[in-house]
């Protein structure tokens, strides 16, 4: 009985140590390097962090958002589109990840939220979103909300208990874990 007390407290540990998810907020505005023609939308509608284009027909934001350690994130954040039906569609947002392009977001359907989801490799990521418009009225420009990094981490799948030595296979990601 002792015997299967313990093994219960491994096998339930084990799960718990992998399990926990590591949550980073991506904080545009406190993590940017540069920016032009940007403003912090209202903070009040949807909380802090949002980025939108000022009074300005263009402008960007870059930076670096820092991770705790290196790994597989998968980072998540939204652009939204103006709900007034004066904006103008055809006004986007370029979005880039260490980098990379990752879309070109018009301002149309009104309100239409955009979901960004990327797998990211490392201990930090860059960010780079460019904004372009046919008017100059910040309250007709589109949002990029700040999100979230999420450290990725295996589920074991299969669980064995050979002695002392616990072991668990990982068939999504085909990795051993020894505990």
């Amino acid at each position: 009985m002792q015997h299967l007390i313990r093994m219960i407290f491994i096998v339930s540990l084990f799960i718990s140590t992998f399990s926990e998810a590591t949550i980073i907020p991506t904080n545009f505005i406190s993590n940017q390097k540069a920016s032009a023609g940007i403003i912090e939308a209202n903070p009040i509608f949807s909380g802090p962090e949002r980025v939108r284009l000022g009074s300005t027909t263009q402008g960007f934001i870059e930076g670096a958002v820092f991770l705790p350690t290196f790994g597989e994130y998968l980072l998540e954040f939204s652009v939204v589109n103006d709900e007034d039906r004066r904006r103008n569609i055809n006004d986007f947002v370029n979005v880039f990840i260490n980098d990379q392009l990752i879309g070109q977001f018009f301002n149309n359907p009104a309100s239409f939220v955009v979901n960004i989801s990327e797998i990211i490799t490392g201990d930090e990521f860059s960010y780079r979103f460019e904004f372009t418009s046919a008017n100059n009225n910040s309250g007709l420009h589109q949002i990029v909300n700040a999100g979230t990094a999420t450290l990725q981490v295996d589920e074991p799948s299969i669980l064995f208990l050979f002695g002392s030595l616990l072991i668990a296979l990982s068939v999504r990601n085909r990795r051993v874990f020894r505990k």
